[in-house]
């Protein structure tokens, strides 16, 4: 879910995303997709074969692996505290 792709964001971690078919987890790793982030496979599609070769490429190939953990950080907006902090003052006023 959000929270996964969250962490993985905020660690940089080189992903595989595999999102539920027919739901918004299909939008979401669309968007990493997208932005060279993360490699996507579609339960659809998938097989054995498939997730074993994605797999191997993320591992085997450093300029590949990388990229995605660069990429994925740049994906979500992942350190609010500066806006956290704005907000609890703007509720509690500037005391």
């Amino acid at each position: 879910g959000m929270s996964t792709l969250t962490e993985l964001s905020q660690m940089g971690m080189p992903s595989l995303l595999i999102p539920m078919p027919d739901s918004h987890q299909e939008e979401n790793a669309q968007i990493f997709a997208d932005a060279d982030a993360a490699v996507v496979l579609h339960q659809k599609n998938l097989n054995k074969e498939l997730f074993i070769s994605e797999i191997k490429k993320i591992i085997l190939n450093p300029e590949l692996k990388n990229k995605l953990c660069e990429k994925i950080k740049t994906v979500m907006k992942v350190d609010a505290s500066r806006e956290v902090v704005d907000i609890i003052i703007k509720l509690v006023g500037d005391k």
